[in-house]
């Protein structure tokens, strides 16, 4: 199979994308909901600052976060619970019946384009409408969510990141359908 690939901009696959509710964590209370930050020296932490106490309305889950700034910015991570971010990381929503694969895809291509926001071109919120993925299209110019399938395919990983991936997207498909 040929694939045909074009850079689509975020609001391809985001209902929003939006920057988070929280400028210091010092005025918070300890509690049990992680805050995003640009805490990006230790990534295997998903950028989460704390954990503290924050009310419904300003929490998300199942978005993506990147950080606008810090030691690594434009770093993307996806949470699958419920978290709150601070004013300096964007919070991006998924189009409803979005699959997972795509958003990890998406991710990962920004991740790997983070060398683009570095320096004096760090990724505010005012650069979000720039932020584009270079998607696989079909001949309608939409994105080919099959193909990301197979572009993830669990046959190319080893059995603990494929099997991880299938037990990921079966808690995302559940919690968000």
């Amino acid at each position: 199979m040929s694939l045909v690939f074009s850079r689509l901009r975020f609001d391809s696959i985001f209902s929003e994308v939006k920057t988070g509710d929280f400028h210091a964590s010092s005025h918070l209370d300890s509690g049990d909901i992680p805050l995003i930050s640009c805490k990006t020296e230790k990534t295997r932490d998903n950028g989460v600052e704390g954990y503290f106490e924050i009310p419904q309305d300003k929490t998300y889950e199942n978005c993506v976060t990147i950080t606008c700034d810090g030691d690594q910015p434009s770093t993307a991570f996806f949470h699958p619970y419920r978290f709150a971010a601070k004013d300096n990381v964007l919070v991006c929503i998924p189009k409803k019946g979005l699959k997972l694969t795509t958003i990890l895809y998406a991710i990962a291509c920004l991740n790997k384009e983070r060398w683009r926001f570095s320096y004096g071109r760090k990724c505010y919120a005012n650069k979000k409408d720039k932020l584009t993925v270079p998607f696989p299209i079909d001949k309608d110019g939409k994105i080919e969510e099959k193909a990301i399938e197979e572009i993830l395919d669990g046959k190319h990983f080893k059995p603990i990141v494929s099997n991880a991936l299938k037990k990921f997207s079966q808690i995302y498909e559940k919690t968000t359908t």
